[in-house]
């Protein structure tokens, strides 16, 4: 899920509030990233995404991109690579896309929290130079970090497993 903090109330946004959308715009935007987030997963971590990785990647984009409200719901058996593809190779990719933008990921452990951002902030150094996107040296925690063009991330848990 992406939530977005729109720069006009600097409130967080949640996709599932009645408010305008901040995403709305996001389709009108030029991509600066043109890969997807399985080109990303083999680029960072060399690991060669499956066929329903691929498939994945390939709706997390079309949501992502949409000029509709969209939503993803990945159910899929534990250790299938979700997160993988979409709390780490899609947030990167919507980070290195929109990196003007806030984003809120969520995870369900503190050891998940901090392999999320690790992945996030490695894949910003890896591949946002070519596209001139960067961490910010003054606010690069982890958890809590902002690009080189104004937009944070925040990395937090919930304290338990979804159910």
């Amino acid at each position: 899920m992406i939530l977005s903090k729109t720069s006009k109330t600097q409130n967080w946004w949640h996709p599932m509030s009645n408010e305008h959308s901040p995403l709305s715009s996001w389709h009108e935007t030029p991509l600066r990233y043109l890969g997807s987030p399985a080109l990303l997963m083999k680029e960072v971590t060399g690991l060669t995404p499956s066929r329903h990785q691929l498939l994945l990647s390939r709706y997390f984009v079309a949501a992502a991109t949409s000029p509709r409200q969209e939503f993803l719901d990945a159910e899929l058996p534990v250790r299938h690579g979700k997160t993988t593809i979409l709390s780490k190779a899609g947030m990167l990719w919507a980070i290195l896309n929109w990196p003007e933008r806030n984003f809120l990921v969520t995870s369900s452990s503190d050891d998940l929290l901090t392999e999320i951002g690790t992945y996030l902030q490695d894949g910003v150094r890896l591949i946002g130079p070519r596209i001139g996107v960067g961490i910010r040296k003054s606010k690069s925690a982890l958890n809590h970090w902002m690009t080189n063009k104004g937009g944070e991330v925040m990395v937090t848990t919930t304290g338990t497993a979804f159910q």
